[in-house]
């Protein structure tokens, strides 16, 4: 339920500041892991930027697993270094979510889902999703996303842009999320 409040404006932009987010920003949750497919996001944000121009930066919130360095590497490469925000574990629940309310979507390409919290705290949190249409995410989200190939940065590139062109799209994800969200509780499980 926590992830239904909305949070103030104020503290929200204190967020921002603390982490150096300047928005408009898509947004990930997660650990920085293999499975989790973060190379393949970061070569669809990079096709993004260089062919279409996108202003969004991107913000990958989670912790690094050491023993996975090729993402820091990536990013350490690319020449879009400084639109590319990690912040590491997010301690505070609230600044979590704000960072899901401020992002313009939450994009999650994993390759393997336990469940998929994610997608269902930013839906909570009345943002969009964009995200794998592999694992357990379809089954949990129907049609409260959008689903893009996660082995295919052209593909998820495609679908951010898709994401960003037709409006109408944010809106019909949020639309179908409440029916969804209705699905899952704590007390149910």
């Amino acid at each position: 339920k926590i992830f239904f409040r909305r949070i103030e404006n104020k503290f929200k932009e204190k967020v921002l500041k603390k982490y150096k987010i300047k928005k408009p920003y898509f947004l990930y949750v997660g650990v920085l892991r293999e499975h989790k497919n973060i190379l393949n996001l970061l070569r669809a944000y990079s096709l993004c930027v260089e062919k279409y121009k996108i202003n969004e930066q991107l913000v990958l919130a989670g912790s690094y697993d050491p023993r996975y360095s090729a993402v820091l590497k990536f990013i350490g490469n690319s020449k879009y270094k400084n639109r590319i925000i990690t912040t590491n574990f997010i301690q505070s629940n609230l600044s979590l979510i704000s960072l899901y309310q401020e992002a313009s979507a939450l994009i999650l390409p994993s390759f393997r889902e336990g469940f998929g919290f994610t997608p269902l705290e930013a839906l909570a949190s009345q943002t969009p999703v964009i995200t794998t249409n592999t694992t357990c995410i379809p089954e949990i989200l129907g049609k409260a996303s959008l689903y893009f190939n996660p082995a295919d940065p052209q593909d998820i590139a495609r679908k951010i842009i898709q994401f960003k062109k037709e409006d109408k799209i944010a809106a019909t994800i949020l639309q179908e999320s409440k029916r969804e969200l209705k699905k899952f509780s704590w007390l149910k499980c």
